[in-house]
């Protein structure tokens, strides 16, 4: 899903250049060197060092297949406020790193969405203007004792009548993503996300590419359609896992 534009300075592509330069074309979290303007992605596979090299593949099935988007170097709004360019709400991350934030701020990025669209908040009536149905919601992360990895919890939606759902309409589920840790004793151990969804047909567990982690975090933030996301996840693999192959026929 493609950013917004229209929520950006016009001097947007000149202060982000300005960012990823100073922060030498390396993510400010992880450290990961990150493709500089105009370089062949071989260059930089080559000039990448020994350590991060596992990174740039990605083993399906008997093929390896070279992942460069893991080393995109990116800007983040920390707040999520696209309008925001203080230097100190800038943060220059790489793709998986953004999209991870991204996961873990699922929450204030909701409110700011409904916001955006018009919701006002609770903190809105001391202006005297009216009470909000869309409170903060509140999202965390919990061990899924069924695979180890953290499984993100996203607050169900209201109803007409303001009243929090138990279950979501038919049809209606989004899935989760799991979020799992590599090898812990390494310096910078990888990070991996799952989609997972128990479909009708059995529980759902895909590898999420992390040039599609952001995507998927918005769909399932937009609280798209379950199958909807699959098709989003699987998009270009070539080998996916049984059950996901029957909910696609």
């Amino acid at each position: 899903m493609p950013m917004d534009r229209s929520l950006y300075p016009e001097n947007w592509d000149e202060l982000a250049l300005q960012i990823k330069t100073e922060a030498g074309w390396r993510c400010t979290e992880c450290g990961r060197p990150c493709r500089q303007p105009g370089e062949a992605v071989s260059a930089l596979y080559e000039r990448l060092p020994d350590i991060w090299k596992p990174l740039w593949w990605e083993t399906i099935g008997d093929i390896r297949e070279p992942r460069p988007g893991r080393f995109k170097l990116t800007v983040a709004h920390l707040d999520h406020v696209p309008q925001n360019c203080d230097r100190t709400n800038l943060k220059a991350l790489c793709a998986p790193c953004h999209g991870t934030y991204d996961l873990k701020q699922m929450g204030r990025k909701r409110v700011l969405k409904a916001e955006r669209h018009g919701q006002l908040r609770t903190d809105d009536i001391l202006n005297g203007a009216q009470l909000a149905l869309l409170p903060e919601p509140v999202v965390y992360q919990r061990l899924d004792p069924r695979s180890g990895g953290k499984r993100t919890m996203v607050p169900k939606p209201l109803d007409s009548a303001g009243n929090r759902r138990k279950h979501r309409a038919p049809g209606h589920a989004s899935g989760w993503i799991e979020e799992r840790m590599g090898n812990r004793k390494r310096q910078n151990p990888s990070v991996s996300h799952y989609y997972r969804w128990d479909s009708p047909k059995g529980r759902v567990s895909e590898y999420i590419r992390a040039s599609k982690l952001a995507r998927v975090v918005q769909m399932i933030e937009a609280e798209r359609p379950a199958l909807e996301v699959l098709r989003v996840v699987v998009e270009g693999k070539r080998k996916v896992s049984g059950v996901s192959a029957e909910l696609l026929r």
